[in-house]
C-alpha cells in the first residue's frame, strides 16, 4: 500500500498513556468509532520523537466534538456501548456475556473457556498465566480494523514505530477468516507457517494458533517490558462478521450479532482503531489493487454494484445488504465476506 499522504487519507486514535494521540496524514473522511466498547484512554508519555505527529490538527478535534455532540443516547437498540463499565486504569475489568449476549457463549464455548474474565494487572498487554500450558498468553492490546485501501499499512509503520508497540506482522486475519478455516497465506507466508509448527493443528482456526502468534512475535519483548503493547492490524476484522449467522440463528431475518459483538464480550477493554477514507477513491482504489484496469472499467463496476445494492435495500434490510454476498465486496465489504481466494 502506498505510504504516499495524497492516497491516505487517514487519522487514528490510539489511546495508550495520559493524552489523546491522533496520527494524522492528509484527511477526508475519518471517523473514529466505539466499533466494540472503546473508552477513550490516554496515551503514552512524552518519550521518544514521533516527528510532530502529536499535533492534533484542529478539524479532528472539532469532528471529534461534532460527533460527540451528535451521539444519539436514546437510541432504542440491544446493542450497549460498556464505556463505563471499565475502569480507566484497569485493563483487567470483567467482561459479561449479559445484556443479550450470551447466546455467542453457547456457540463459541472454546473462545470463553480459553481467554479469561480478567487479564494479568502486572502486564499494560493484556496478558495471562496459562496454567495448562505454563506459557504467558497474550491478546492485542488495539486492533487496527480497516478498511482496506484506506492507508492502514501506513499508519500501521508509524504506530509501531514507537518505542512501546510491538512491531508484529500486521495482518494475521484470525478473527475474521482463519477462525473460520481460511488458511490462505497471501501475506506473511514464513510467519504463519511458523506459528503452524507451534500450534500442530489441521488448520489455524483453534485460539491456540492466535495465542502462538503473539507468543512468537511479541512473548519475549512483553515478558522483558509490561509497560509494552502489541496490537493486530487485519483490515478484514472491521468488515466481516460471525459466519453461518443464518443456520446459528434459525428464523433470524438478519444477522442478530457482528463480529464486533463477539470481540467485545471477549475483550471489552480493547483499543478500536478504524479508518475510513472518502469512498470513491477507496473504492477506486481497491479496483485497480484486485485487478481492475482503467476508469472505464471502473464505472461499469460501479453501476453493476451499486445497483446490486439498491435492488437489494428495496427486498431487505440495510442489515442484511451489508451481510449478502451477491454484490461486489469491495464497493461496500460485506461483514461476511464470501471466501472467493
Amino acid at each position: 500500500m502506498s505510504s504516499n499522504s495524497n492516497d491516505t487519507s487517514t487519522c487514528v486514535a490510539l489511546i495508550m498513556g495520559q493524552k489523546k494521540l491522533f496520527c494524522g496524514l492528509t484527511v477526508a473522511s475519518v471517523f473514529v468509532l466505539g466499533f466494540y466498547q472503546l473508552a477513550l484512554r490516554p496515551a503514552l508519555p512524552d518519550d521518544g520523537d514521533w516527528s510532530g505527529t502529536r499535533d492534533v490538527p484542529g478539524v479532528l478535534l472539532q469532528l471529534e466534538q461534532k460527533l460527540s455532540e451528535n451521539r444519539d443516547t436514546s437510541s432504542s437498540s440491544n446493542y450497549k456501548p460498556g464505556a463505563d463499565l471499565l475502569a480507566e486504569d484497569d485493563i483487567s475489568s470483567n467482561r459479561s456475556t449479559s445484556d443479550g449476549y450470551e447466546p455467542l457463549k453457547k456457540i463459541y464455548p472454546e473462545l470463553y473457556e480459553k481467554i479469561p474474565k480478567t487479564f494479568h494487572k502486572r502486564y499494560k498487554n493484556p496478558c495471562f498465566m496459562d496454567h495448562e500450558s505454563k506459557k504467558l498468553r497474550c491478546l492485542p492490546y488495539f486492533y487496527l480494523v480497516g478498511m482496506p485501501k484506506c492507508g492502514t499499512t501506513d499508519l500501521w509503520a508509524k504506530l509501531v514505530g514507537h518505542p512501546q508497540v510491538i512491531d508484529v506482522p500486521k495482518e494475521p486475519h484470525w478473527w475474521a477468516r482463519r477462525r473460520n478455516g481460511w488458511t490462505k497465506t497471501p501475506i506473511h507466508q514464513g510467519q504463519v507457517n511458523r506459528v503452524r509448527q507451534m500450534t500442530k493443528m489441521k488448520d489455524d482456526s483453534s485460539i491456540e494458533w492466535y495465542f502462538n502468534w503473539f507468543e512468537a512475535f511479541a512473548g519475549s519483548q512483553l515478558k522483558k517490558n509490561k509497560e509494552a503493547v502489541c496490537g493486530d492490524g487485519s483490515v478484514s476484522t472491521g468488515f466481516m462478521s460471525l459466519e453461518n449467522w443464518r443456520g446459528n440463528f434459525p428464523g433470524s431475518k438478519e444477522p442478530p450479532f457482528s463480529l464486533a459483538d463477539l470481540m467485545y464480550t471477549l475483550q471489552p477493554s480493547a483499543k478500536i482503531v478504524f479508518i475510513l477514507r472518502e469512498p470513491v477513491s477507496r473504492y477506486f482504489s481497491a479496483h485497480l489493487y484486485n485487478g481492475g484496469h482503467n476508469a472505464k472499467s471502473f464505472s461499469n463496476a460501479v453501476e453493476k454494484n451499486v445497483e446490486c445494492m439498491q435492488t437489494c435495500i428495496k427486498n431487505r434490510s440495510d442489515r442484511v445488504c451489508a451481510y449478502q454476498q451477491a454484490c461486489d465486496v469491495f464497493l461496500c465489504p460485506p461483514v461476511q465476506w464470501r471466501q472467493r481466494d
